[in-house]
């Protein structure tokens, strides 16, 4: 599947969105990422100012003047990067309302409820060790491509492989809650997506850049998990 097949899964989320049948679902989620991101940003600034004034401390004086470049760019990356990891944070936290959510997507999409045979907390037990899972995906990763970027020369290219990289753990994260509701295994979901990287990433992309967005990164939760159920479900009937 193609990189435009992705992104139209997010897309049509937006739109699912408004439907009523599924509007009760999101709020938590949603009240949840604004909790934890709201909470947050403020450490985010106050960290920010520190940062600066010890930039500029370790600086000559001769080379004050970058303080008015430094500072805006600063709070501009603070806020990006803060945004996108404690909208994470916001996700894991609220992992058992979007796996409900999801389940809600699937009988929208299917006309038929995930097959998972668990009760309310066995699930809610199985998706936070399924995110612990994800967890131990995703760090690793972290980590080589972050030393990718210490890398001199090679790493002008920095930015794009962390948007690139960025876009594949927001699918492997959103996309992930379906399968989960049908007791696939992880693995199992995480070959599907690679065999469909292209639609993955088509959908991680706007997804990660709605993440990184203050205010915007409050309902993009909800989204993110609507467009991966929808994702899968199109990935499924490929496959078949």
């Amino acid at each position: 599947m193609s990189f435009a097949v992705g992104v139209a899964a997010f897309t049509d989320a937006i739109g699912l969105m408004r439907d009523h049948r599924i509007a009760k679902f999101v709020w938590m989620p949603a009240v949840v990422a604004l909790i934890v991101v709201g909470s947050t940003l403020g450490i985010v600034l106050a960290n920010v100012d520190l940062a600066v004034a010890w930039i500029l401390a370790q600086l000559p004086e001769w080379l004050g003047f970058i303080e008015w470049v430094l500072a805006p760019l600063a709070y501009v990356l603070g806020i990006l990067i803060g945004a996108l990891v404690f909208s994470y944070a916001a996700t894991v936290i609220a992992s058992p309302f979007l796996g409900i959510l999801s389940a809600r997507v699937t009988l929208l999409a299917t006309g038929q409820a995930p097959s998972s045979q668990l009760n309310t907390a066995a699930m809610i037990a199985a998706t936070l060790g399924r995110e612990g899972r994800k967890l131990l995906y995703h760090l690793p990763r972290v980590l080589m491509v972050f030393l990718f970027t210490l890398l001199p020369v090679i790493n002008v290219v920095a930015p794009i492989v962390w948007f690139a990289f960025g876009a594949w753990i927001m699918a492997v994260q959103f996309v992930d809650y379906a399968p989960e509701n049908e007791d696939i295994d992880f693995r199992a979901a995480l070959s599907t997506l690679k065999q469909h990287r292209a639609a993955a990433l088509g959908f991680g992309a706007p997804t990660a850049l709605a993440m990184a967005i203050p205010i915007v990164n409050i309902v993009a939760v909800p989204v993110a998990v609507v467009g991966g159920t929808l994702l899968w479900h199109r990935l499924r009937r490929e496959r078949n």
